[in-house]
């Protein structure tokens, strides 16, 4: 994927449909979705013949494209009815953002701390207890592929919280960074320290200083999507709704950054899913404000995965009731919203969501 840089793992059941993997591996890895043709035929070739219960005619599989035009050199030429359009809309799942290389992340922090040091801030740095404590915690983390749910690592989080909190602001990136894989597991989410709630340690971390920067805020954004996979986590998310839509929809007001805008995203594709799971406790007033950001993405931005994500978080949160149809309608504009991400866009993912929120808004 990158040049000088050890290939990833791609992992695949050959029971699975090829451009499923592929569209989950791309995600998963932050990738364009225009590697989704060769991602998928680089599984086609090295499977080729392996079934697991599977017909011929299931192993071709629907078309995230949305059409069963592809080439496919086994099957006749005559032309076939194409498939509809797999269904997209509502998302019922919460999606994370996990991919990291941990092992660099705990090189810098050993580098960052010996410069500390060596600068004359030896309180800083890290002791050689504190140091042995991060050795076990990336272990722990590399070991698990970053989706631990519970730390079982003493002092651990709170060692993160020292490199979030007190290290200089222009050091704490790869603390925000360790911090959004530890916040998946419900302990994070319930963690309680003199300085507030885990959201309260993020915002402190990220954006202490008046210009805060970007990379530091993109991490927090993350964590924040990593807030819900825990229950506890969810519940932490609606307390503090305020707080990260306030952080969230303030960065990227005029933001380019690709990857601060896809975490964005996703934080507000959790929120939908999760207010369309229990419509009584979702506060009208929230949806409203996702809505609101969301009609102002879906206009302002170009990139595909970003449109895209955004428009899923717009289509599940309509599915809330009419209510919530007629105000993104009449008062956010969402469909013309909707008409101006269509018109930069030329991925069939966006095509075929835009048309289904379409339908839902008739």
């Amino acid at each position: 994927m990158e040049d000088g840089k050890p290939p990833l793992k791609l992992p695949y059941n050959v029971s699975q449909n090829p451009y499923d993997a592929a569209t989950k591996f791309i995600q998963d890895n932050e990738a364009p979705i225009t590697y989704l043709e060769q991602v998928a035929n680089f599984i086609i070739q090295n499977t080729q013949g392996a079934t697991i219960g599977q017909s011929q005619a299931q192993q071709g599989g629907s078309d995230p494209w949305g059409s069963e035009n592809r080439y496919r050199p086994d099957q006749p030429s005559t032309p076939s009815v194409p498939a509809p359009p797999p269904k997209s809309l509502p998302q019922k799942e919460y999606l994370s953002i996990l991919v990291a290389r941990v092992p660099t992340i705990q090189k810098k922090i050993g580098e960052l701390s010996q410069a500390l040091v060596a600068g004359g801030q030896k309180d800083l740095g890290l002791s050689p207890s504190e140091t042995t404590t991060l050795n076990t915690l990336c272990k722990h983390l590399d070991d698990s592929g970053a989706t631990a749910k519970s730390q079982n690592v003493e002092g651990g989080l709170d060692l993160i919280i020292k490199l979030v909190t007190t290290w200089p602001y222009k050091d704490r990136m790869p603390g925000l960074d360790l911090l959004r894989l530890l916040i998946v597991a419900p302990d994070t989410a319930k963690f309680d320290h003199p300085g507030g709630n885990i959201v309260d340690l993020l915002l402190v971390g990220a954006i202490e200083t008046e210009t805060p920067a970007e990379n530091h805020v993109m991490m927090a954004t993350r964590a924040f999507a990593n807030l819900f996979a825990s229950s506890e986590g969810r519940a932490l998310a609606v307390k503090e709704f305020e707080k990260i839509q306030d952080t969230v929809s303030t960065a990227i007001k005029s933001s380019t950054n690709r990857n601060l805008l896809v975490a964005a995203t996703t934080v507000y594709i959790n929120y939908a899913v999760l207010f369309l799971s229990d419509k009584d406790n979702a506060s009208f007033e929230h949806v409203l404000a996702i809505v609101d950001t969301l009609s102002k993405i879906l206009s302002s931005q170009a990139d595909s995965e970003v449109i895209f994500r955004a428009l899923v978080a717009t289509g599940t949160i309509l599915y809330i009731d009419d209510e919530v149809k007629s105000a993104a309608k009449d008062v956010y504009g969402i469909e013309k919203s909707i008409s101006t991400a269509l018109a930069k866009a030329t991925d069939p993912r966006i095509k075929n969501a835009a048309r289904e929120i379409r339908e839902l808004l008739k």
